[in-house]
């Protein structure tokens, strides 16, 4: 019996020149995400509909598990944006750092969504209620680093591919970015 979980012994070999080239594209494309975030937000603070926001990668990356943050009336929202050249549907990948925060902030936490980012107009879409999301793929996380730990195994790095149509998901507005 051959037991495989995301890996084929059969798939494709990629070289490091492959890899760096494309992990250079994604951060082009994640930083493009930023930047129309920070127009979007900077927008919305003119015509007074939030008081404030950081861009906590405006000087480069923070290494945060989250790119911006709202404050407004003494509370905070966290803003992780997440791009794609693809439709909304394609899966976003969350870092174990970013479930564990998620999971344990008591402040409002939000995917902004762009999508179709080769179109000249792109699309933002503003997705929320991701703690109890987070909560649950962690205690998943938990059980399955319980039931190693006898084995002398344990977890040490882990990325979750998820699909944005989780049916706790708060999807909002499809928002049109020039």
């Amino acid at each position: 019996t051959t037991v495989t979980l995301g890996f084929s012994p059969r798939a494709r070999r990629y070289r490091p020149y492959d890899i760096k080239k494309a992990e250079k594209i994604f951060e082009k494309l994640g930083r493009s995400g930023e930047e129309l975030i920070d127009s979007y937000l900077s927008t919305k603070m003119t015509s007074g509909e939030i008081e404030n926001f950081t861009w906590f990668n405006r000087d480069g990356e923070s290494g945060l598990p989250y790119d911006f943050s709202i404050q407004e009336a003494g509370n905070i929202t966290y803003i992780d944006v997440k791009t794609t050249s693809s439709t909304f549907n394609q899966p976003i990948v969350f870092s174990l750092q970013e479930l564990n925060f998620i999971a344990n902030t008591p402040n409002k936490y939000c995917v902004y969504r762009i999508y179709n980012c080769n179109d000249a107009i792109k699309k933002l879409k503003i997705c929320g209620n991701y703690q109890s999301y987070a909560l649950k793929i962690l205690k998943s996380i938990l059980q399955l680093d319980k039931n190693i730990s006898p084995m002398g195994a344990k977890l040490q790095t882990l990325k979750i591919i998820s699909n944005l149509t989780y049916e706790d998901f708060i999807l909002g507005e499809d928002i049109d970015l020039v």
